[in-house]
């Protein structure tokens, strides 16, 4: 007897057709799970979804960066930078990153703006609302650290002057926690101990609710980033 010859399609069809009709509840749970698709010369297998699930899912940041449209040549291809970051923070979705805000008292209305907008990125975020200099909030700010992967210095005059600001931006950096400065007060550069210890960094604005709308997005690319590298 001569051999059945199939057709790539053929065969797909039998295939796909004879485990859906199969009485056996397994075979045909794993055609739903199993895509084969045929193109040309090549048999591409296409990896399960869960049952129900779109067939469609929503593209990835990295897939949008890489098939962003064109317009005519005129918006230029993705950067190997952007892809990175994509891929960062694709990596880093599901983490549930502890970030610190040091400040000082005075600057606590534009902290809690800021501490808002990342809470609503899904970070978690740890602010010392009493902002007290007693030892028990100096020993909580010193488990916070501990627990922090980010810690954003809120730098002002104040906060320079601060004994307790200056021990919490110490031992963020003794601790080597990935450490961001940002300048709440409108019109201040660091300066002493300060500006030694924030050295080249770049340092953020965020004196105005112009300057959270603005800023905010550099701030979560810079704290994606530092989520990466840990």
């Amino acid at each position: 007897m001569s051999p059945l010859i199939l057709s790539k399609i053929d065969f797909r069809n039998y295939f796909v057709e004879s485990m859906q009709s199969s009485n056996n509840t397994s075979l045909q749970e794993a055609s739903s799970y199993a895509l084969w698709e045929i193109e040309g010369n090549e048999l591409r297998y296409f990896p399960p979804t869960r049952l129900g699930a779109s067939e469609n899912p929503p593209p990835t940041y990295e897939e949008t960066l890489l098939e962003r449209p064109q317009d005519d040549g005129e918006s230029p291809p993705p950067s190997y930078q952007e892809v990175i970051v994509g891929r960062q923070m694709a990596a880093n979705k599901n983490k549930r990153c502890h970030v610190m805000l040091s400040y000082q008292e005075s600057s606590k209305q534009c902290v809690r703006a800021i501490k808002e907008r990342l809470v609503r990125e899904g970070y978690k975020v740890w602010m010392d609302e009493n902002n007290s200099s007693d030892i028990a909030s100096m020993v909580k700010a010193g488990k916070a650290v501990e627990m922090a992967q980010v810690v954003l210095l809120c730098m002002s005059q104040k906060y320079k002057d601060s004994s307790n600001c200056r021990s919490e931006a110490a031992y963020s950096y003794k601790l080597k926690k990935h450490v961001i400065p940002l300048v709440v007060e409108d019109g201040y550069d660091p300066d002493g101990w300060l500006a030694l210890m924030v050295g080249n960094e770049e340092c953020y604005r965020f004196c105005t609710e112009y300057d959270v709308e603005c800023n905010m997005p550099k701030l979560i690319r810079t704290i994606e980033s530092g989520i990466g590298d840990q």
